[in-house]
């Protein structure tokens, strides 16, 4: 099984920063999978507001999938969960 998370830099400031961004990714994965799975959403999920399309490079990162995922035998559940990001800013 892969880690949830990619390699870190080597040096002290960049590795922290790195930490902080990978651990915040995969916060994000898994608070989103434990929401779909209390109200079951089988049909998938939206990602809206604001922020969603500002760190769009952020939750396109596998990190943040597997933490979706990582629910123990509940992951066939959620792998066919489709997960979309609304990118129309008018959409209220």
């Amino acid at each position: 099984m892969q880690p949830p998370y990619p390699s870190l830099p080597s040096q002290g400031a960049a590795r922290s920063a790195a930490r902080r961004w990978i651990c915040s990714s995969i916060s994000n994965g898994v608070e989103a999978g434990n929401h779909a799975l209390k109200i079951m959403s089988t049909g998938g999920g939206y990602l809206g507001g604001g922020i969603a399309p500002k760190i769009l490079e952020r939750l396109q990162q596998p990190a943040v999938l597997r933490g979706f995922w990582s629910k123990g035998r509940m992951e066939p559940l959620l792998r066919d969960m489709p997960v979309k990001v609304i990118l129309n800013d008018r959409t209220a």
